[in-house]
């Protein structure tokens, strides 16, 4: 059985669309978890309505109180899940919509990556979408190309650049029981990150260059695709957002924190301690290669006590770089 965790507020205008196309899988063994967290337009009419035309197919659960935000919605989620042990998850956005065969290429390759690498290693398999408008008309074939993100980002990238969307992937009970009582964490920047950090360090991160999904990119979006070809947009952020970009380079420095503060005693990396040097292991040796990633991540943390230079010397030294050259700019100077 796979389990589509789908967060909801105020979403009638899509809703009902993602809900077809997920009825519309070739896939058919799945169900929706779905929390709505104080919609107050028609969206719980729509869920229920699901539910009692599908018999078995949608869980609804109302918060009674709002969790303030789709992050929140979405961990409450994951913590729900986890309880309920699931074995493979798939988070949904409201507002796209999935292609017939999406379940179907994810939980394959999945499936072959449990074979290979056993069921107990953390997986998460992520996919390429495409970039679509309010009427799913194409903006681009490609979310990667579209946003000038890594497709096979290392932890080093990961750091400080997510190239993992939630609503392109599926994750494995192993994965899911990692993360589940962490993502309420103030620091996490949102669940999909954490995840792909997570994946990273103590399990396997696929990629596959199919299209499963359409992303609508509307003005209502709680996080969007960034153009990384629109030139007004990065030279208004170049000489317009310096604060916000700093803001944006904190919270992966606080998010490297709390993930170390989670995980990183059992391997004996604790926040406070500091090291002459970090070394990236990329061996086999997955204690080593565990451990190496939660020191980068520890000083990396506390780079903002460094001087700007030893700044930007840890940032060349790790080839912790963002892609794209405005990125990069962007980090030499206000990182």
């Amino acid at each position: 059985m796979y389990h589509i965790l789908l967060a909801t507020y105020n979403g009638e205008k899509y809703v009902g669309e993602l809900l077809d196309s997920i009825k519309g899988q070739s896939v058919t063994d799945w169900q929706i978890l779905a929390f709505d967290d104080g919609s107050e337009d028609g969206t719980v009419d729509i869920l229920k309505r699901f539910a009692k035309e599908n018999p078995g197919k949608l869980v609804l659960n109302e918060n009674v109180l709002s969790s303030g935000s789709a992050k929140a919605n979405f961990a409450l989620l994951f913590q729900r899940a986890s309880f309920l042990d699931y074995e493979y998850v798939l988070p949904a956005d409201q507002d796209d919509v999935w292609l017939p065969d999406k379940l179907y290429k994810l939980s394959r390759i999945m499936d072959k990556a449990e074979k290979r690498f056993g069921k107990d290693v953390p997986i998460l398999v992520h996919s390429d979408m495409m970039v679509v408008n309010d009427e799913l008309e194409e903006i681009s074939p490609s979310f990667f190309e579209y946003s000038g993100l890594n497709k096979h980002a290392r932890i080093y990238e990961l750091i400080v650049q997510n190239c993992v969307t939630g609503c392109a992937c599926i994750i494995n009970n192993a994965l899911l029981k990692g993360v589940s009582n962490e993502l309420l964490d103030d620091n996490v920047i949102m669940h999909d990150h954490w995840l792909a950090l997570y994946a990273s360090v103590f399990g396997r991160v696929l990629f596959t260059n199919n299209v499963t999904a359409l992303y609508r990119q509307h003005s209502e979006n709680s996080v969007g695709a960034k153009g990384v070809k629109n030139l007004p947009r990065l030279i208004k952020r170049f000489f317009n957002e310096r604060s916000s970009y700093k803001a944006d380079l904190k919270a992966t420095k606080d998010q490297c924190k709390s993930f170390v503060m989670a995980y990183g005693e059992p391997y004996g990396v604790k926040i406070g301690e500091t090291s002459d040097s970090v070394t990236y292991d990329a061996s086999d040796d997955r204690f080593k290669y565990r451990r190496a990633s939660l020191r980068l991540m520890r000083e990396y943390s506390g780079l903002d006590v460094k001087s700007k230079f030893n700044r930007v010397k840890f940032t060349v030294e790790h080839r912790m770089w963002k892609k794209g050259f405005f990125r990069k700019v962007m980090q030499i100077l206000w990182g």
